[in-house]
């Protein structure tokens, strides 16, 4: 992308993302604020439903089209059961899941680039098709060159690989994001709840840091380390050589997924057992520990079958795999 192309697409995204939340804005203002002060709030109490719905609706066709850190906001407004009403939240579920993949000569370049050299020559396969599509990056198959093979003592390996431009769009979405919060902060029952400058610093921190996959890789390390000796967990190896800021590879270790129940039951594992020794693990990490898996959603927890122990039943002991 030219230097003047990305500019003006830039700018685009920017005054989409302001004109969604100033319109709502306006309309929230008008009915929520401003018809009951003047003796209408039978209107604003009747309406509030399908308004609701309407705009999270709204927002959630724009999170789709643009991608970036606006699905990382439907996500986070989706889990906030404690804030938002649920005409919100239920039609934000599932952001993730619907994200489109970026079409596989973009992420070619994008990996070749940063790893130096060709897929081909870097891996000894790597499938086009991803196996997870998310907001900053995507996922693919791929497996390891017999030398790497033999130094990594792995094959299956896991590539994932940041969307091209990244960079630019977070920092488009963080500079538009924290132009509203600019507004919202003048709001005074909003104020009164949250400081929301504070709130967005902190999600720009935590983005910025999102985008370094070595900082994953080493966070990834860490987590090893700490459940070295808990044969609930079982963490991916990292393999080094092929990983970099925006590419991370890793051993693949994807299974059952955690709340796929009928699976589960067909490799003779009782959910409820899972779920206890999951919910152990997350305490671990909180309260022993210190150090935890920040994004514990489906698509990053498997449970893999292990060979049952003599005399006890089959799937008694299940893994827990923290991808």
């Amino acid at each position: 992308m030219s230097s003047a192309a990305g500019s003006a697409s830039a700018s685009r995204r920017y005054r989409r993302i302001l004109h969604f939340a100033a319109w709502n804005l306006v309309v929230t203002w008008w009915f929520e604020l401003f018809l009951p002060r003047i003796g209408l709030r039978s209107i604003a109490e009747r309406t509030r439903t399908s308004r609701m719905q309407k705009i999270a609706r709204r927002f959630h066709g724009l999170a789709i089209e643009l991608g970036g850190l606006m699905i990382k906001v439907g996500q986070f407004m989706s889990s906030r059961l404690d804030v938002l009403p649920p005409e919100i939240t239920k039609e934000l579920e599932g952001l993730q899941d619907e994200v489109p993949p970026e079409p596989f000569a973009a992420i070619r370049a994008r990996a070749e680039a940063e790893l130096g050299m060709p897929l081909d020559r870097a891996f000894a396969a790597f499938e086009e098709q991803p196996i997870a599509a998310a907001s900053l990056g995507q996922v693919h198959r791929a497996r390891l060159t017999p030398s790497d093979a033999a130094d990594t003592g792995l094959e299956a390996v896991v590539v994932k690989v940041q969307r091209p431009d990244i960079d630019v769009i977070v920092d488009v979405d963080l500079a538009a994001l924290r132009k509203v919060g600019g507004w919202l902060s003048r709001v005074r029952i909003i104020a009164k709840r949250v400081d929301v400058p504070e709130l967005l610093e902190e999600f720009a921190q935590t983005s910025h840091e999102e985008i370094d996959y070595l900082h994953e890789a080493a966070s990834s390390e860490r987590f090893g380390e700490e459940f070295a000796n808990n044969n609930r967990v079982s963490v991916p190896s990292v393999v080094w050589e092929r990983s970099t800021r925006s590419v991370l590879t890793l051993e693949d270790v994807t299974a059952i997924k955690i709340t796929d129940v009928t699976a589960l039951r067909a490799a003779g594992i009782d959910p409820n057992k899972v779920a206890l020794a999951f919910a152990d693990v997350m305490f671990d990490q909180l309260f022993a520990n210190g150090f935890f898996h920040a994004d514990p959603h489906p698509g990053n927890i498997f449970v893999t079958p292990v060979a049952p122990v003599a005399g006890s039943p089959r799937g008694s002991s299940p893994s827990s795999i923290l991808a």
